[in-house]
C-alpha cells in the first residue's frame, strides 16, 4: 500500500503493483505513507479514510499464468528450504516436495496441478490449513467458504469498500487509458504524454512466459473460469 496525498494505490499481486509504484514514486516523489506490500481496503489508516483508493484487477485467465511462473521463477535470495516449507501458503499449492536451489524454489508441481489446487483443489485438511484456519486467518476463511485464490486475493484489496464512490478499480490490459483517467478524477496533473512515457519503462518482477491462452486445456480453462465466475462477470472478461 501507497499513499500520497491525493489518493491511496493498493497493490493486487501480479497486476503491475510494483511497476505503477515505480511510476508514482518517479512522477509524483516519496508517498506520505507506504506499508506492507498486499495489505487492503481495510488496512487503510483512519487518517487517510476519506482519501480515493486505486485497485487494479486481472484477466483470471491471465492471472494464473502470471502468478504461477512468478512463483516458479522468483528467487529467495535469503529464504532456506525449511523456511519456504514452513510458508503454509507455499506447502498448500506446491505440496512439501518443495526446496530451494541457488536461492530459487524447486518443486514438482506443473501448471495444471497448482491451478486446480488454487480453484478448489486444496488440501482443507492439511495441518498448514488447519492452522491458518484457527488463527483466524481471513484468507483461508475465504478459501475455507469456496472462493480461489486469485479472488481471494482481489477480496482482500477491496474489502468492504466494493460499492464505495471513494474505490476505482482499474484493468490491468487497459492500464493506460485507466491511469490517465483515475489521474483527471483526482487531480494528479499528469499529462496523457507523460504517463505514456513512464509506462514504457521495463517491466519489474516479470517472468517470461508464453501467452496465456496456450497453457490451457478446455477443461483447464473451465475450472478457472467457474472458480473466478463473479470477477469474469463483473469486469465482462472472456478468455
Amino acid at each position: 500500500m501507497h499513499i500520497y496525498s491525493e489518493f491511496v494505490f493498493l497493490h493486487t499481486p501480479r497486476t503491475a503493483g510494483t511497476f505503477l509504484a515505480e511510476v508514482f514514486a518517479a512522477e509524483l516523489g516519496t508517498p506520505v505513507a507506504s506499508y506492507e506490500r498486499h495489505p487492503g481496503w481495510e488496512a487503510v489508516p483512519p487518517w487517510a479514510k476519506d482519501l480515493p483508493v486505486l485497485v487494479f484487477v486481472r484477466n483470471p485467465w491471465d492471472w494464473y499464468v502470471s502468478w504461477y511462473h512468478y512463483l516458479a521463477g522468483v528467487v529467495f535470495p535469503s529464504v532456506s528450504t525449511a523456511a519456504l516449507r514452513e510458508n503454509p501458503w507455499v506447502r498448500l499449492v506446491f505440496g512439501d516436495a518443495i526446496e530451494v536451489v541457488d536461492g530459487r524454489a524447486q518443486h514438482a508441481c506443473d501448471f495444471t496441478t497448482v491451478v486446480e489446487r488454487a480453484c478448489g483443489a486444496l488440501d482443507l485438511s492439511h495441518p498448514a490449513f488447519c492452522g491458518l484456519l484457527e488463527g483466524g486467518d481471513q484468507e483461508a476463511a475465504r478459501v475455507a467458504s469456496g472462493y480461489d485464490i486469485y479472488t481471494v486475493q482481489l477480496l482482500k484489496m477491496v474489502g468492504s469498500g466494493l460499492g464505495s464512490e471513494r474505490l476505482t478499480i482499474g484493468r490491468f490490459e487497459s492500464l493506460y487509458d485507466d491511469l490517465v483517467a483515475f489521474g483527471a478524477k483526482v487531480g494528479l496533473g499528469v499529462a496523457k504524454d507523460r504517463w505514456e512515457r513512464l509506462l514504457q519503462q521495463p517491466a519489474i518482477n516479470s517472468h517470461p512466459h508464453p501467452p496465456y491462452r496456450q497453457q490451457y486445456d478446455a477443461r483447464l480453462r473451465g475450472v478457472v473460469g467457474a472458480a473466478c465466475e463473479c470477477i469474469i462477470q463483473r469486469f465482462a472478461y472472456r478468455f
